[in-house]
């Protein structure tokens, strides 16, 4: 198999600055047949169109609240809006394959920023319920419930019988390096 492909840019209408939107790449294999992906980010068009500064402002979404630092705030907003996404194609946390391994790193994440920034899992609950409907591209259907209760077993597991892999183990450092730098 082999590919070539272009990418399209688009001017942001505030910043003036170029950004790769999307691609069209065409495959061939070795008896010549081919294949083509169109690749078009549409939260990427959205926001070089409308000037936005990050993909997430094509988004109304609120779930770190408004006292968050942007990094922290953006980093929660993906975690939260990626986990959505997988838990609504069917995905569950686990370690059977790359898919759910993935999710479960989202999750993870989510526990951390969530941790990170005082948020309580029930605060959590209630602002992923307001944007499961209506604020996302896809209608994430009651997934939010289901998220929070994986992170709070998760939590609890780690809680009671300490962290059990690599992940774990950097999630609970930066916790606590997090705690003396508030001492």
């Amino acid at each position: 198999m082999r590919g070539r492909n272009t990418s399209y840019w688009l001017k942001n209408k505030s910043s003036g600055v170029f950004e790769d939107v999307g691609n069209i790449i065409v495959i061939e294999n070795t008896e010549g047949q081919l294949g083509v992906e169109l690749a078009l980010g549409d939260t990427t068009l959205v926001k070089q169109i409308n000037g936005l500064d990050h993909v997430q402002d094509s988004y109304r979404i609120n779930v770190a609240g408004d006292e968050a630092p942007e990094p922290i705030r953006r980093k929660l907003e993906d975690a939260v809006i990626t986990s959505l996404a997988l838990y609504r194609e069917g995905l569950r946390p686990s370690a059977k394959n790359n898919q759910t391994r993935i999710l479960r790193s989202y999750l993870k994440a989510t526990s951390l920023y969530r941790r990170l920034l005082g948020i309580e899992c029930d605060v959590l609950k209630s602002r992923i319920s307001n944007i499961e409907s209506g604020s996302l591209p896809f209608d994430a259907n009651g997934q939010g419930d289901q998220i929070v209760q994986w992170i709070s077993e998760y939590e609890e597991t780690i809680r009671l019988k300490g962290p059990s892999n690599k992940e774990d183990n950097a999630i609970q450092r930066i916790l606590k390096d997090q705690v003396l730098v508030k001492n």
